[in-house]
Protein backbone atom coordinates (compact mmCIF):
# COMPACT_ATOMS: atom_id res chain seq x y z
CA UNK A 1 0.00 0.00 0.00
CA UNK A 2 1.39 3.43 -0.89
CA UNK A 3 2.33 5.60 2.12
CA UNK A 4 -0.09 8.32 3.19
CA UNK A 5 0.83 11.84 2.06
CA UNK A 6 0.21 15.36 3.32
CA UNK A 7 -0.23 18.12 0.69
CA UNK A 8 1.05 21.66 1.17
CA UNK A 9 0.67 24.38 -1.50
CA UNK A 10 1.85 27.97 -1.73
CA UNK A 11 1.79 30.69 -4.40
CA UNK A 12 5.10 31.49 -6.05
CA UNK A 13 5.07 34.39 -8.54
CA UNK A 14 1.55 33.64 -9.73
CA UNK A 15 2.39 29.97 -9.84
CA UNK A 16 1.90 26.97 -7.62
CA UNK A 17 4.48 24.96 -5.77
CA UNK A 18 3.08 21.64 -4.51
CA UNK A 19 5.04 19.57 -2.05
CA UNK A 20 4.02 15.99 -1.33
CA UNK A 21 5.70 14.89 1.85
CA UNK A 22 5.00 11.25 2.74
CA UNK A 23 4.75 10.38 6.41
CA UNK A 24 7.54 8.17 7.61
CA UNK A 25 6.78 4.56 8.29
CA UNK A 26 6.73 3.36 11.87
CA UNK A 27 10.23 2.39 13.04
CA UNK A 28 11.10 -1.27 13.08
CA UNK A 29 11.55 -3.04 16.39
CA UNK A 30 15.18 -2.69 17.49
CA UNK A 31 17.30 -5.79 17.73
CA UNK A 32 17.43 -7.45 21.15
CA UNK A 33 20.27 -6.56 23.47
CA UNK A 34 23.36 -8.65 23.06
CA UNK A 35 25.66 -10.13 25.69
CA UNK A 36 29.11 -11.54 25.30
CA UNK A 37 27.34 -14.87 24.66
CA UNK A 38 25.02 -13.59 21.93
CA UNK A 39 21.43 -12.39 21.93
CA UNK A 40 19.92 -12.03 25.38
CA UNK A 41 16.94 -14.23 24.52
CA UNK A 42 18.94 -16.71 22.49
CA UNK A 43 19.67 -19.07 25.40
CA UNK A 44 16.82 -18.32 27.74
CA UNK A 45 14.27 -20.65 26.13
CA UNK A 46 11.56 -18.23 27.24
CA UNK A 47 8.29 -17.91 25.32
CA UNK A 48 8.83 -16.12 22.05
CA UNK A 49 12.50 -17.08 21.94
CA UNK A 50 13.84 -18.85 18.84
CA UNK A 51 14.80 -21.72 21.17
CA UNK A 52 11.33 -22.03 22.60
CA UNK A 53 9.87 -25.20 21.08
CA UNK A 54 6.41 -23.67 21.07
CA UNK A 55 7.52 -20.38 19.54
CA UNK A 56 6.06 -19.32 16.19
CA UNK A 57 8.86 -16.79 15.54
CA UNK A 58 10.83 -18.01 12.55
CA UNK A 59 13.25 -15.13 11.97
CA UNK A 60 15.06 -12.56 14.03
CA UNK A 61 13.82 -8.95 13.77
CA UNK A 62 15.57 -6.59 11.32
CA UNK A 63 18.64 -4.80 12.57
CA UNK A 64 18.02 -1.44 14.21
CA UNK A 65 18.17 1.50 11.87
CA UNK A 66 17.85 -0.61 8.71
CA UNK A 67 15.26 0.88 6.32
CA UNK A 68 12.57 -1.33 4.92
CA UNK A 69 12.01 -1.51 1.19
CA UNK A 70 8.82 0.51 1.66
CA UNK A 71 10.58 3.66 3.00
CA UNK A 72 8.75 6.66 1.44
CA UNK A 73 10.60 9.15 -0.77
CA UNK A 74 10.13 12.94 -0.83
CA UNK A 75 8.33 14.00 -4.01
CA UNK A 76 8.65 17.64 -5.12
CA UNK A 77 6.50 19.12 -7.83
CA UNK A 78 7.26 22.75 -8.68
CA UNK A 79 5.59 24.92 -11.26
CA UNK A 80 6.43 28.62 -11.63
CA UNK A 81 4.86 31.00 -14.08
CA UNK A 82 6.48 34.40 -14.50
CA UNK A 83 5.59 37.43 -16.49
CA UNK A 84 8.46 39.68 -17.57
CA UNK A 85 7.76 43.31 -18.20
CA UNK A 86 9.91 45.07 -20.81
CA UNK A 87 12.19 47.73 -19.37
CA UNK A 88 11.26 51.26 -20.40
CA UNK A 89 13.82 54.00 -20.98
CA UNK A 90 13.39 57.77 -21.12
CA UNK A 91 15.97 59.85 -22.91
CA UNK A 92 16.66 62.83 -20.65
CA UNK A 93 19.47 64.58 -22.50
CA UNK A 94 22.38 64.28 -24.87
CA UNK A 95 25.72 66.06 -24.81
CA UNK A 96 28.51 66.77 -27.26
CA UNK A 97 32.04 67.41 -26.04
CA UNK A 98 35.27 68.61 -27.62
CA UNK A 99 38.71 67.61 -26.37
CA UNK A 100 40.30 70.90 -25.25
CA UNK A 101 43.61 69.66 -23.89
CA UNK A 102 45.38 66.55 -22.59
CA UNK A 103 47.74 66.24 -19.64
CA UNK A 104 49.84 63.08 -19.88
CA UNK A 105 52.16 61.35 -17.43
CA UNK A 106 55.00 60.06 -19.62
CA UNK A 107 52.93 58.57 -22.46
CA UNK A 108 51.57 60.25 -25.60
CA UNK A 109 47.83 59.56 -25.86
CA UNK A 110 47.50 60.15 -29.59
CA UNK A 111 50.49 57.95 -30.44
CA UNK A 112 49.26 55.21 -28.11
CA UNK A 113 45.74 55.24 -29.53
CA UNK A 114 47.16 55.22 -33.06
CA UNK A 115 48.97 51.97 -32.22
CA UNK A 116 52.47 53.41 -32.57
CA UNK A 117 53.48 51.76 -29.29
CA UNK A 118 51.98 49.48 -26.69
CA UNK A 119 50.53 50.44 -23.34
CA UNK A 120 53.22 50.09 -20.65
CA UNK A 121 52.79 47.34 -18.07
CA UNK A 122 51.80 49.81 -15.36
CA UNK A 123 49.17 51.37 -17.62
CA UNK A 124 48.85 55.03 -18.57
CA UNK A 125 47.00 58.01 -17.11
CA UNK A 126 45.64 61.01 -19.02
CA UNK A 127 43.71 64.04 -17.77
CA UNK A 128 41.48 65.06 -20.67
CA UNK A 129 39.83 68.49 -20.44
CA UNK A 130 36.43 68.54 -22.19
CA UNK A 131 33.82 71.18 -22.92
CA UNK A 132 30.59 71.28 -24.87
CA UNK A 133 26.81 71.58 -24.80
CA UNK A 134 23.95 69.60 -23.31
CA UNK A 135 20.29 69.59 -24.36
CA UNK A 136 17.11 67.78 -23.40
CA UNK A 137 15.30 68.06 -20.08
CA UNK A 138 18.15 70.40 -19.19
CA UNK A 139 19.88 72.72 -21.63
CA UNK A 140 23.16 74.49 -21.15
CA UNK A 141 26.91 73.93 -21.14
CA UNK A 142 29.12 71.27 -19.63
CA UNK A 143 32.81 71.46 -18.81
CA UNK A 144 35.11 69.10 -16.91
CA UNK A 145 38.00 66.66 -16.87
CA UNK A 146 38.02 62.97 -17.75
CA UNK A 147 40.65 61.19 -15.65
CA UNK A 148 41.20 58.53 -18.26
CA UNK A 149 43.17 55.42 -17.36
CA UNK A 150 44.37 52.94 -19.98
CA UNK A 151 45.23 49.52 -18.54
CA UNK A 152 47.97 47.26 -19.85
CA UNK A 153 45.34 44.98 -21.41
CA UNK A 154 43.98 47.93 -23.43
CA UNK A 155 40.83 48.56 -21.36
CA UNK A 156 40.00 52.28 -21.19
CA UNK A 157 38.40 53.33 -17.93
CA UNK A 158 36.51 56.62 -17.90
CA UNK A 159 36.12 58.89 -14.88
CA UNK A 160 34.60 62.23 -15.88
CA UNK A 161 33.98 65.01 -13.34
CA UNK A 162 32.21 68.05 -14.73
CA UNK A 163 29.83 70.95 -14.06
CA UNK A 164 26.62 71.59 -15.96
CA UNK A 165 25.44 75.21 -16.13
CA UNK A 166 21.85 75.43 -17.34
CA UNK A 167 20.38 78.29 -19.34
CA UNK A 168 18.37 79.42 -16.31
CA UNK A 169 21.50 79.79 -14.21
CA UNK A 170 21.43 76.51 -12.19
CA UNK A 171 24.49 74.35 -11.60
CA UNK A 172 24.48 70.56 -11.53
CA UNK A 173 27.41 68.38 -10.46
CA UNK A 174 28.09 65.73 -13.09
CA UNK A 175 30.10 62.52 -12.76
CA UNK A 176 30.34 59.64 -15.22
CA UNK A 177 32.20 56.36 -14.88
CA UNK A 178 32.44 53.71 -17.56
CA UNK A 179 34.51 52.05 -20.24
CA UNK A 180 35.62 52.74 -23.78
CA UNK A 181 35.92 49.98 -26.38
CA UNK A 182 37.95 50.75 -29.53
CA UNK A 183 36.57 49.65 -32.88
CA UNK A 184 38.91 47.57 -35.03
CA UNK A 185 40.39 49.52 -37.92
CA UNK A 186 38.60 52.76 -37.03
CA UNK A 187 39.54 55.86 -34.99
CA UNK A 188 36.32 55.34 -33.01
CA UNK A 189 35.73 54.28 -29.42
CA UNK A 190 32.32 53.07 -28.20
CA UNK A 191 31.45 54.49 -24.78
CA UNK A 192 29.20 53.17 -21.99
CA UNK A 193 28.84 55.19 -18.79
CA UNK A 194 26.88 55.43 -15.55
CA UNK A 195 25.99 59.06 -14.85
CA UNK A 196 25.30 60.59 -11.42
CA UNK A 197 23.86 64.10 -11.13
CA UNK A 198 23.57 66.16 -7.93
CA UNK A 199 22.06 69.59 -7.27
CA UNK A 200 20.11 71.56 -4.68
CA UNK A 201 18.33 73.59 -7.36
CA UNK A 202 14.60 72.95 -6.89
CA UNK A 203 13.85 72.98 -10.61
CA UNK A 204 16.21 70.04 -11.16
CA UNK A 205 15.62 68.07 -7.96
CA UNK A 206 14.52 65.08 -10.08
CA UNK A 207 18.16 64.42 -11.12
CA UNK A 208 19.02 63.34 -7.55
CA UNK A 209 16.60 60.39 -7.54
CA UNK A 210 18.56 57.80 -9.49
CA UNK A 211 21.51 57.47 -11.88
CA UNK A 212 21.29 57.75 -15.64
CA UNK A 213 22.94 55.48 -18.19
CA UNK A 214 24.75 56.80 -21.23
CA UNK A 215 25.93 55.32 -24.52
CA UNK A 216 27.79 56.95 -27.36
CA UNK A 217 31.14 57.25 -29.06
CA UNK A 218 34.38 59.22 -29.26
CA UNK A 219 35.91 60.12 -32.61
CA UNK A 220 39.66 60.27 -32.08
CA UNK A 221 40.23 61.74 -35.53
CA UNK A 222 38.08 64.81 -34.82
CA UNK A 223 38.41 64.93 -31.03
CA UNK A 224 34.63 64.91 -30.54
CA UNK A 225 32.46 62.91 -28.16
CA UNK A 226 28.70 62.27 -28.23
CA UNK A 227 26.60 60.63 -25.49
CA UNK A 228 22.85 59.95 -25.18
CA UNK A 229 21.66 59.63 -21.56
CA UNK A 230 18.61 57.66 -20.35
CA UNK A 231 16.64 56.97 -17.19
CA UNK A 232 14.77 53.70 -16.63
Amino acid sequence: MAPETVLFSLDLVRGMAAFQIPRRSAPTRPAPARTIFGDADEFCGCPGSPHDANSKVADKPAAAGRRSSATPVLVLTLKIETERKPMSYEKIFEYDLDIISVTDYGANMEAMFAGQYSVPLQGAQFDVTLAGSIKGRMTGTIRGVDYLRVRADGRRELDLRATIETEDGSRIAFSAEGVGTPRDGEPMVDLAVKIDLTTAAAAYAWVNARPAWGAGYANLATGKIHIDAYLH
